[in-house]
């Protein structure tokens, strides 16, 4: 009887344990999607700014070189409908 009482006690308190352990994980897995989220807005942010710099810099190359920008564009269309041929 008291053998049980003890085998009892154990399995409660392994239990309760158990579900220490799993409320600590949930909380740290929440805490982890929030950093995680933060950084990817953070990086999203960095990388649409570098594509605005990007074509800001594409659109002044254009404005100073209209003629070689417009040979680029003429050929590029050339090779690209050559191997869409293919």
């Amino acid at each position: 009887m008291v053998e049980t009482l003890k085998s009892t006690r154990d399995v409660t308190f392994d239990t309760y344990e158990l579900t220490n352990r799993i409320v600590d994980l949930r909380e740290d897995l929440q805490k982890l999607i929030s950093m995680v989220g933060r950084l990817t807005n953070s990086q999203l942010s960095h990388a649409q700014d570098a594509v605005v710099r990007t074509a800001d810099d594409v659109e002044e190359a254009i404005r100073r070189n209209p003629l070689s920008a417009l040979g680029i564009a003429l050929g590029l269309g050339l090779l690209l409908a050559i191997f869409m041929r293919r």
